[in-house]
């Protein structure tokens, strides 16, 4: 009897040993598990960390770059010029004053202004003459390439007869500067007149500084050289014909830029002698 409680006794002792294993095996087990979460929650931790810091530093990578980009745009950019009281002054003196030139070319005398004894006569005459000759055609102008630099003969007297009417509005001018702005309109229609004049002059290698003699006489011997020869019709392919219109095309596109550039540097200029 007592052999059987004993074997009963070490059963439930051997039970309650290895249940106590099991639950101590489970216990490790789980603490294990919950290290590696932690460990996996960690790394993520580390990871999101790791993604942020990446982005922040592209970030500001990016926003340096932007602006070193920034600094050598600004650097650039054409600042706008300051134009001062003796900057207009010195445009004004430019317009020079009007004196009637002492000769003409003889060819040029008979073909514009035939008959004029006085420089009014020549003046009306010479623009009248000068709309027409800027009016023709370019199909006019092919066959009778020196027709242009004819005309820009004739502004050459255009421009002295505007300035020859404008004269005492210029005295007003100068004699009010800068305390007062009076004739403005006047002024800024001569600059402008003026540095048409001057463009012309330099297409053909010559400046301000040039005499309106020796402007008017360079003007008619290169229209007349230009008119000797003699224009000859040719068949001109497609190929050729859609060449020569997208060259204008350029040139037109080109010179409109040019304009609108030039017109932005004069008009700080205009700005300052009409501003109150």
């Amino acid at each position: 009897m007592k052999q059987i409680f004993l074997i009963i006794f070490l059963t439930l002792l051997l039970f309650n040993i290895s249940q106590g294993d099991e639950t101590s095996n489970k216990q490790k087990e789980l603490e294990t598990k919950i290290k590696l979460l932690e460990k996996e929650l960690e790394i993520e931790k580390l990871k999101k960390e790791l993604e942020e810091q990446k982005k922040a530093n592209e970030s500001k990578k990016n926003g340096e770059n932007l602006k070193s980009s920034n600094k050598k745009q600004n650097k650039n950019i054409k600042k706008p010029t300051i134009i001062g009281d003796d900057d207009v002054l010195k445009e004004v003196k430019l317009l020079g004053s009007f004196k009637e030139p002492e000769r003409y070319p003889e060819s040029f005398k008979e073909e514009f202004f035939k008959g004029c004894k006085k420089f009014s006569c020549i003046g009306r005459k010479s623009t009248e003459n000068m709309s027409k000759v800027f009016a023709k055609s370019q199909k006019y102008n092919l066959k009778n390439p020196g027709n242009q630099i004819k005309g820009m003969a004739l502004f050459e007297i255009y421009y002295l007869n505007v300035l020859r009417k404008n004269e005492k509005k210029i005295d007003i001018f100068l004699e009010n500067w800068p305390t007062e702005k009076k004739k403005t309109k006047e002024i800024i229609k001569l600059i402008k007149l003026n540095k048409s004049r001057e463009k012309m002059r330099n297409a053909l290698g010559m400046d301000l500084n040039t005499s309106v003699e020796d402007a008017i006489e360079i003007y008619s011997i290169m229209a007349n050289f230009l008119n000797m020869g003699t224009p000859k019709e040719q068949k001109i392919s497609k190929e050729l014909k859609l060449r020569n219109k997208f060259l204008e095309d350029y040139k037109s596109v080109v010179s409109k830029f040019n304009s609108q550039f030039k017109s932005y540097e004069n008009e700080n200029l205009y700005y300052q002698i009409e501003k109150k």
